[in-house]
């Protein structure tokens, strides 16, 4: 009887050291997971920051673009205008000038 008793109690005790070695075991992955999880919060937490600074670049580089666009178009609209009225002055100037030439050739003649 005492033989099954100590046997039992070798069983029971390599049952306990097989289960404290699994949970050993489990304890150190849910360690490894944790630890990894925290390394991938941190590489997150970084690209983001990185992320929110290049959206703020592009945001900045985009109003700049516009901004520069704008001024763009007003300075056509006004070389638009100046080479508008280049032309009417010029067509002014040359039909005067054909009167000119006109009026001499008439008073020469």
């Amino acid at each position: 009887m005492q033989n099954k008793t100590s046997l039992f109690t070798a069983f029971v005790v390599v049952v306990l050291a097989a289960a404290a070695l699994y949970q050993y075991r489990e304890n150190q992955h849910v360690a490894e997971l944790q630890a990894e999880l925290e390394q991938l919060r941190a590489e997150l937490a970084a690209t983001d920051t990185l992320n929110q600074q290049q959206r703020q670049d592009f945001e900045s580089y985009v109003e700049s673009l516009e901004s520069n666009l704008s001024s763009a178009t007003v300075q056509i609209s006004i070389l638009s205008s100046a080479l508008q009225d280049a032309r009417e002055n010029y067509f002014s100037d040359l039909e005067a000038s054909r009167k000119v030439i006109e009026a001499e050739t008439e008073s020469a003649n």
